[in-house]
């Protein structure tokens, strides 16, 4: 999926992290948009590869779509990061390890584990992640903010 993607599926992860766990504000619903990027990182193509270059360059030793694409950095964060944030940066992150699991690539949940599991249905920058996933994730994420009536925005 592109970043845009990813992003928009961070924002809609972070308000459904927010409908259960304190604080739902702007800060935490924004850290789950950043953390959606974060997987890309093992790229210097990627949206966040291109802006922390040297991160993604030791990132990218060990390729693309391996241990960053996998669970062991959503435990890492639930395991490191302190209070509620984990729950937000968490989800951010395994949002955009949905999201690729859709895609012919798909996604090595259990690195070192040489499988892949996914739908495989949806190849990156397709029509159909732009006229189907990208808009479906935006009216979810609209559907989440006004039956709440905007809780993070003061």
């Amino acid at each position: 999926m592109r970043y845009y993607t990813h992003v928009a599926g961070g924002i809609m992860a972070g308000m459904l992290v927010s409908a259960h766990i304190p604080p739902a504000d702007f800060l935490n619903v924004a850290v789950s948009a950043a953390c959606a990027l974060l997987p890309d990182v093992d790229t210097t193509d990627s949206f966040a590869g291109r802006r922390i270059k040297p991160v993604s360059f030791v990132a990218g030793l060990t390729g693309h779509r391996k241990i960053f694409h996998s669970l062991w950095p959503v435990f890492l964060i639930l395991l490191f990061l302190p209070g509620p944030l984990k729950y937000y940066a968490a989800a951010g992150y395994f949002s955009h390890l949905l999201l690729d699991a859709m895609t012919p690539g798909s996604v090595p949940w259990l690195w070192p584990l040489p499988y892949r599991w996914g739908l495989r249905l949806i190849p990156t920058g397709s029509m159909i992640e732009k006229l189907i996933v990208l808009p479906v994730l935006v009216i979810g994420i609209a559907k989440l903010i006004i039956p709440a009536g905007i809780p993070f925005v003061h």
